[in-house]
Formats: structure tokens, C-alpha cells, sequence
């Protein structure tokens, strides 16, 4: 017969019930004696011993843990009353734990999951952002420039270029026939292996729109955002 000391989490309940231990139990008369005692009770209280009522045998009256012990009384009643509580079907009994771990298994796998596709938002959020402090878009704050406002308003073909094309010139020299030729590019379309004679004053304005879209995905692959 050995003393072993027992971890506060291995506790799962405490009795009302107490025991005189003494204060020396190396000897094996006082060990023994305390062994009888716990037999003698566990005796007497064949369906177990008594719990301690924290509110009943120790007077606390804080409303919070009367109304958390009242809220266990009640879950141990329903579990008590359950059919599978008296249930002899030891398979049954093992389906329905292998049923619990799954749920457990299957609500933490979910949890990683949310937990995965917000950190992704996370990166993307901070790539974009780094894309558009580049651009001008918005400054080191965070706060909406001139340029980001203009490029909300725009809700056709791709948004960041033709807000570079506006705001570097490209459409100030350019008649209303050049413009619309100059806005095609941004419809989409088939690729054709036709070759398109260019006109010469559209050289320039789509030498423009190509520097300016090699900007865009440099600053996009500087930014891991592609």
C-alpha cells in the first residue's frame, strides 16, 4: 500500500463526506486505517458517494455559480435519463464514441480550415495593399488617395490600368476616334493571329498602355500578388 500523489485535472468530483486522515502516514497502521475508512463509506453509499454542493454545503450564494451548478445539476438529470446511461450493448456504446471522436475530429479540422482561409485573406489583403501604395492609390496610412477614388469609379476592363493611362497623360493628346480605339484594348476578346496594321498616331498611346501594364505586373510580382 503506497501514498501517490494525483494531478488536480485527474479530479473529476469531490465528496461531502470527510475522513480523519493522520498527520503521519508512513506508518502502515495509518494507511490501513484509512483504507478501511473509504471501504466502510463506499459501504454505505453503495450508489456513490455524495458530490459537494458548493451551494448547498458551502454556502456560496454568488448568482453566477448557483446558476452554473444548477445548469450541471440539470445536464447530469437529462444524461442520467437518457437510455444508453443503463444501455448493456458494449458495440453500441463504442459506435456512439467513435461517433463523438469523429464530430470532435471533424469541428477541429474545420477550425483549421476557417483559421487557413483567413490568414490567406490576411496575405491578400496585405499584397494588395502593397500593390496600391506603389500605385499611388492609397498613401502609408492606408487612406484613399485621388487616384484610388478615381479607380473606384471605374467598373469596366481593368480598373488599376486605365487609372495609370489617366493619370500619366496618355489620354490628354488623343482625338475622340483615338480614344475609343485606345479603350478597345481593355474589351475582352478572342486571340486572332491576324496582323493589325497600327496607325501611327495609336503607336504611341498603346507603346504607353504596354510600359504602363508591365509596370502594374512588376509591382504585382514585387508584392507576391499574382
Amino acid at each position: 500500500m503506497h501514498v501517490v500523489p494525483v494531478q488536480l485535472p485527474l479530479i473529476s468530483a469531490i465528496s461531502k463526506l470527510m475522513v480523519s486522515i493522520p498527520s503521519d502516514l508512513r506508518p502502515l497502521e495509518a494507511r490501513q486505517s484509512i483504507l478501511l475508512a473509504i471501504e466502510e463509506l463506499k459501504t454505505r453509499f453503495p450508489q456513490g458517494l455524495p458530490k459537494l454542493n458548493p451551494v448547498k454545503d458551502m454556502g456560496i450564494k454568488d448568482p453566477e455559480i448557483v446558476a452554473l451548478v444548477n445548469q450541471i445539476e440539470e445536464l447530469e438529470r437529462k444524461l442520467h435519463a437518457h437510455p444508453l446511461h443503463k444501455s448493456q450493448d458494449v458495440h453500441q456504446m463504442k459506435c456512439f464514441q467513435r461517433k463523438a471522436v469523429v464530430n470532435h475530429e471533424i469541428q477541429q479540422l474545420k477550425s483549421k480550415m476557417r483559421d487557413s482561409q483567413l490568414q490567406k485573406f490576411r496575405d491578400e489583403l496585405k499584397n494588395r495593399s502593397r500593390v496600391l501604395k506603389r500605385l499611388g492609390h492609397i498613401d502609408a496610412d492606408s487612406v484613399v488617395q485621388l487616384k484610388g477614388r478615381a479607380a473606384c469609379l471605374i467598373d469596366t476592363g481593368d480598373e488599376l490600368l486605365v487609372t495609370e493611362l489617366m493619370f500619366n497623360g496618355t489620354f490628354n493628346d488623343l482625338d475622340h476616334h483615338q480614344i475609343a480605339a485606345l479603350a478597345s484594348c481593355f474589351i475582352p476578346g478572342d486571340k486572332s493571329s491576324e496582323q493589325i496594321q497600327l496607325r501611327t498616331e495609336l503607336a504611341r498611346p498603346l507603346q504607353q498602355l504596354q510600359e504602363s501594364a508591365r509596370k502594374i505586373a512588376e509591382i504585382h510580382m514585387n508584392a507576391n500578388w499574382i
